[in-house]
Formats: structure tokens, sequence, C-alpha cells
């Protein structure tokens, strides 16, 4: 879910509630962060509240930032913050964050994460931190979609919450399945007790939630 820098963001917030929405992310970038706030009360009528961090390096953190990112994750109680891996040192994120950080596999754009072997060197130095399974970035790298069931044996101990969404290629590389009709992905999703973010609309299609929804209760119980 994109940031909502919107006049009618209540309204949507509100809808997905009334759609049956239980779980929300916070995409935060520090252009909007500070929208967030306004609309805590609503926010915190979802279930399970989970934060997508932006980049960081320990290097050159932005304090300003930081203090922002903690007084959000209190207000909204997050209950996990996934993050991009890259291929540096992550051990500074546990002592900053602690055991709610998450790690997710990558699409085929980026250098480190996609692979087995990649999160394995993630998760030597961060014993702790859970996964985040985006199915999505699996069929980014892999048609076959073989690259999912490995990641699954691997680390189903961390799973914590899917990303679910179409993908429609470099342009588009985050999109409906409602459009797309990639069931196939969806398939990926074994242990559905877990949290499933949604991740196929952004501010420019962020009223078509009802549209997926109503394709995706093909699948889920929604």
């Amino acid at each position: 879910m994109a940031g909502l820098k919107r006049p009618d963001a209540p309204a949507l917030l509100n809808g997905m509630l009334e759609a049956g929405c239980r779980a929300i992310q916070l995409q935060i970038v520090p252009r909007i962060i500070e929208e967030w706030p306004k609309h805590l009360d609503i926010i915190n009528q979802f279930e399970y509240r989970t934060i997508h961090l932006p980049y960081l390096k320990e290097a050159d953190n932005d304090a300003e930032l930081n203090k922002a990112l903690h007084k959000l994750i209190d207000e909204i109680n997050a209950q996990n913050l996934t993050f991009h891996p890259k291929n540096t040192d992550f051990r500074w994120l546990a002592d900053e964050f602690g055991e709610q950080i998450c790690a997710e596999n990558m699409d085929w754009q980026k250098d480190f994460g996609q692979s087995p072997k990649d999160l394995k060197k993630v998760f030597d130095e961060l014993p702790n931190a859970g996964w985040t399974f985006d199915v999505n970035h699996v069929l980014t790298n892999d048609p076959s979609l073989k690259l999912g069931d490995e990641l699954y044996e691997a680390f189903a101990p961390r799973l914590r919450q899917y990303h679910l969404s179409g993908f429609g290629g470099t342009n588009l590389p985050h999109t409906l399945l409602a459009d797309t009709k990639q069931d196939q992905v969806i398939n990926l999703i074994k242990d559905r007790s877990k949290p499933i973010i949604l991740e196929s609309l952004g501010s420019i299609n962020l009223e078509r939630y009802q549209e997926e929804l109503n394709y995706l209760a093909n699948f889920f119980k929604i």
C-alpha cells in the first residue's frame, strides 16, 4: 500500500476496513512519513499493522528520520518491519529495531537478496529476524516458480507475512492480479495463517482495491 497523500485517505482506509481488510502495511519514504500520523485513529483499527522501512545505511543514518520511524512504530504498535537486504552488514538493524525486522526476498532488478544463499547470509547475521515472502518477486526471477519452493523450504520457520501482487513487466512490476490473472503466484502462499499484504495497488489505482479483493475472494476467504 502506498503512502496516502490524498484528501480522500480516510474514506479509502475506512472502505478497506468495511470490505474486510484486516492487515495494512505503511510504506515509508522520508518525504511522506509525516502523512501517516494524520490517520492513526483509522490505521489502528486494522488488526495487523506492519511497516516497510526505507533503505537505511548505518553510516549515514538520518537521525530525524530514525526518530520519526520509532515514533510511528510505537504509535501503531507495528508487529513487523520489512527491509530490503543489501550485500552489506545487517547486524546494526537488529540493534536499531530489534526482532521485529523481516528480510524480504528481492526481485530480478536487485543485485542481492533473491536466492536462498543470499538470504542465508542475512539470517546468519540476524538469527532472530523474520522473513517477508514476496511471491511476485519469485515470478520475476523464475517463471517456473521453483525458486519459491526452495525459499519456502529453507525459511518457512521464519515466515511472518506475505507480499502479493501481479507482475506486469519492467514498467509495471507490481499490479493487480485481477488484470494479470497470474494465479500461479497465489498458489505459492502455502501458509494461509500468515498475514498477506497486497502490493497490487499504488497511489494511481488505489481505488481499485475492491476489484482486487473480489478477484482474490476466489482463492481466500475474504
